[in-house]
């Protein structure tokens, strides 16, 4: 367990780095060591939390990718209605216009008594 002792130990010793004997480096390995591992437990579910958010968003964006894709498709699909729409209509008004052209025709031709 980390107290304040350990921590006064950990501070003096970080503060002789560079003047330490071998057993006193050795001591602030395993004090570093000590804290590490303290911090990894002490993060340990904040850490497990993140990962399930990540997990969650990535499903997320997994759905997302698929409905964006499924969306494209129907777009496309939506594309080429509305240009076979047009293209009948062009159609139809050339059709309406061929008709009128024709009674033109015909009502000019008839001779009026």
């Amino acid at each position: 367990m980390w107290n304040h002792e350990k921590q006064a130990r950990f501070d003096y010793l970080r503060e002789r780095l560079g003047t330490l004997t071998t057993s006193e480096r050795d001591e602030l390995d395993t004090l570093y060591q000590e804290l590490y591992a303290l911090e990894a437990v002490a993060h340990a579910p904040a850490a497990q939390h993140a990962e399930q958010k990540i997990a969650t968003l990535e499903q997320r964006n997994r759905q997302l990718a698929a409905f964006l894709e499924e969306r494209e498709v129907f777009l496309q699909r939506v594309k080429k209605t509305v240009e076979e729409l047009k293209s009948e209509e062009r159609r139809l008004r050339q059709q309406y216009a061929g008709i009128l052209a024709q009674v033109t025709l015909d009502a000019s031709s008839i001779e009026v008594s």
